[in-house]
């Protein structure tokens, strides 16, 4: 039995620990829920048979064919000369005017000009931007998460302190049905605190219904069942350095042009090659052999082969000019990036910095209504004012530390905003 009661116990103290969720756990769960993570693994396989295509390149290449032709003139000798091999009593068929050929032909790649290597390496930067442009859609899952993170615990507050509340009315609520027994209260001062309470607990219930609403959205992107959460901690944020996927993206997309311009380099550069060509048919390769004798027999060429197109020379400059163009384009989106999140992170720094501001006159002015708020429980009990200049100062206090636990959660989102925007 009291092994039993250990086991349940450890189960209920895990899942509690499990409940209390962070931050960054939200945000490590929600991308590995988000469906564009698949997309990682589909570049990687687009990569891999790119890949795969560059390295066949140097394979062997080989093809079958046959053919039929019917020529209109073929090669032959001169009539005169027909005349004389026939007084020699030899006769000369001739050539056919139908041709035939079946056979293969064998092809090995020597030197490409760097071709091949161009394009594996284009296939590894392509694939590069691509995970890089997946980067950023999956950094702005982080700023959703966020927003629910701490609206969620906004709400919690607004809990705690309606929480806090209701007892403070209980406790009225209580006290002035004693003074009604005791015949120093009327039943008017009793129903102005009690509905007070009831208000009090309507707002709840609407503070409720928001979080409920809000930790199932969260509970969506992470794909974890979450009850409660933990409240970050107020820590520094290093700006000197900004990490952001997109100027990832940038230095990416910049790395596949300079491959392309590269592309472009090499394709001026000749191509050597070795090939091999049998075939059966009729005529041969020896075609003074097929005019005497009408049938079909083996072929074999062979050779290495030089080809050098001069061509891409008419495009080269404009093509390069082309890439130059697009880099420049990529420094003027990285300086206008870095321009938007410098003042980002300005903003973000005086909000932080306000905040905190807030904050210490929040304290004062908590003090202050709570003092108060005491000085009138006190005359109220000895008569000197009404309920409801009582029930004034109750909803000052309120007000009062709500507004500070908002300004305390406000300090954290800003802070962690600015998380968001060095990305560090």
């Amino acid at each position: 039995m009291k092994k039993l009661i250990s086991v349940t116990l450890t189960l209920i103290l895990s899942v509690q620990i499990f409940a209390q969720v962070t931050l960054e756990e939200c945000q490590e769960w929600a991308q590995q829920n988000y469906p564009l993570i698949n997309q990682y693994g589909l570049i990687n396989k687009t990569t891999e048979y790119s890949l795969s295509n560059a390295s066949r390149s140097w394979i062997p290449q080989l093809s079958l064919s046959a053919t039929f032709s019917y020529q209109s003139a073929v090669t032959g000798f001169p009539d005169d000369m027909l005349h004389i091999y026939e007084n020699m009593g030899v006769k000369i068929k001739g050539l056919n005017h139908e041709q035939y050929k079946a056979g293969a032909s064998l092809t090995q790649k020597i030197w490409d000009g760097g071709a091949s290597g161009v394009e594996r390496r284009t296939a590894e930067a392509q694939g590069a931007a691509q995970a890089a442009e997946n980067d950023v859609s999956m950094y702005a899952v982080r700023e959703r998460i966020n927003n629910l993170y701490f609206g969620i615990l906004l709400q919690d507050t607004q809990l705690r302190q309606n929480e806090n509340l209701q007892n403070l009315l209980k406790n009225n609520v209580d006290l002035l049905k004693s003074y009604l027994a005791n015949g120093v209260a009327m039943p008017y001062d009793v129903d102005m605190m009690e509905a007070e309470l009831l208000s009090a607990q309507q707002k709840r219930i609407q503070i409720e219904s928001s979080r409920d609403a809000y930790i199932a959205m969260l509970s969506i992107m992470t794909g974890h069942e979450i009850s409660s959460l933990v409240i970050p901690s107020e820590e520094l944020v290093n700006t000197n350095e900004v990490n952001r996927p997109e100027l990832i993206h940038l230095n990416k997309q910049w790395e596949l042009l300079s491959v392309n311009e590269k592309a472009v380099k090499t394709s001026f550069n000749p191509y050597i090659g070795a090939f091999a060509e049998g075939f059966y048919g009729n005529p041969g390769l020896n075609l003074f052999k097929s005019m005497f004798e009408d049938k079909w027999t083996w072929n074999f060429t062979g050779g290495i082969k030089v080809q050098w197109n001069f061509s891409s020379l008419y495009t080269l400059k404009t093509d390069l000019n082309k890439i130059k163009t697009a880099q420049d384009q990529i420094n003027i989106r990285r300086e206008t990036f870095l321009f938007n999140n410098n003042l980002q992170i300005t903003e973000q720094q005086r909000a932080i910095a306000g905040m905190r501001e807030l904050l210490e006159k929040d304290e004062k002015i908590v003090a202050l209504r709570t003092s108060v708020r005491n000085a009138y429980e006190a005359k109220l009990k000895n008569g000197v004012i009404e309920v409801n200049d009582l029930l004034k100062e109750i909803t000052n206090e309120n007000q009062a530390k709500l507004t500070e636990e908002a300004h305390r959660i406000e300090l954290l989102r800003n802070i962690y905003n600015l998380k968001y925007i060095v990305n560090n």
